[in-house]
């Protein structure tokens, strides 16, 4: 850590006399709060088919939010031998938020224009079957469930106007401050369909792995304009597949690396979001 330490004291970004302290949550990098701000020292943890893990994304999202009431100050971003680390302010709050909170945030980060280097990610149905046909091709073979199993046609949709996208707005990643909502974490941010921000946060895999205590979805979608909401509800057993094939995934990656915890988590996950994708529609 000394190398780290001494690029964030060379460029004042943190206080030489603030105690680092880990913080816990998150599941890619390593977070520390040190005095009134947070390190966050980004992992080399490979290619991510769904959550990219970036930090000069995050860095370049929290500098075009500064000032719009949805994401922490940005103070700046250091590197050493021990990787890439992003700096911004330390927001005390909790993680109880009203879904129609939610509903009007995330509204307020679509009217958000994103940088240009952002990506583009998914605008169209056949671009989520094609994630999730990406983590279903690097499982092994017999984890493997294609979406031309389920009984469910992709649905014809209009390609929507690109906006701006958190990319992993789920519960843990959403603070209610005594200023009001903000969302942290912002690694893996893009433009594209605003539905798919309303799929991670809805995700019943994703509550479980953040801790929530259930989300009223017919509360949240009634917050959004009606176009989103039923286009979200179009998609929704394309989604939940999406996201048990992520998880399936992750699963298999902590086995591979040995990490039980890990595993034990995302396949529990996986198996409650077959469980929503099975309510949803039926094999064939």
């Amino acid at each position: 850590m000394m190398p780290l330490k001494k690029e964030l004291l060379r460029q004042k970004l943190i206080d030489a006399k603030a105690r680092w302290q880990p913080m816990t949550g998150g599941h890619s990098n390593d977070v520390w709060r040190v005095g009134d701000r947070v390190v966050k020292l980004y992992r080399k943890n490979g290619d991510n088919p769904i959550f990219r893990n970036s930090g000069k994304d995050e860095a370049n999202a929290l500098r075009v939010l500064s000032g719009a009431n949805i994401a922490p100050n940005y103070y700046g971003m250091a590197k050493s031998g021990e990787g890439l680390a992003v700096v911004y302010a330390y927001l005390d709050g909790d993680h109880k938020v009203d879904p129609i909170e939610v509903a009007e945030l995330l509204q307020r980060v679509w009217a958000q224009k994103p940088p240009r280097q952002f990506r583009l990610s998914s605008l169209t149905p056949l671009d989520i079957l094609r994630e999730g046909e990406n983590c279903n091709d690097q499982l092994r073979w017999t984890e493997r469930v294609s979406f031309e199993h389920y009984d469910y046609t992709l649905p014809e949709l209009p390609v929507p106007e690109p906006v701006f996208l958190h990319g992993d707005p789920v519960i843990g990643n959403i603070l209610a401050t005594k200023d009001g909502l903000r969302l942290i974490d912002w690694q893996c941010p893009s433009f594209g369909d605003p539905t798919r921000d309303v799929a991670i946060y809805l995700s019943p895999a994703m509550q479980y792995l953040y801790g929530s205590d259930g989300i009223d979805e017919r509360v949240f979608l009634a917050a959004l304009p009606t176009h989103i909401a039923d286009r979200y509800v179009a998609m929704r057993a394309l989604y939940l597949w999406w996201m048990e094939r992520y998880c399936t995934w992750r699963y298999w990656q902590g086995v591979d690396a040995q990490d039980k915890q890990l595993s034990d988590k995302y396949q529990q996950a996986a198996k409650i979001e077959a469980d929503a994708l099975r309510s949803t529609t039926k094999l064939h």
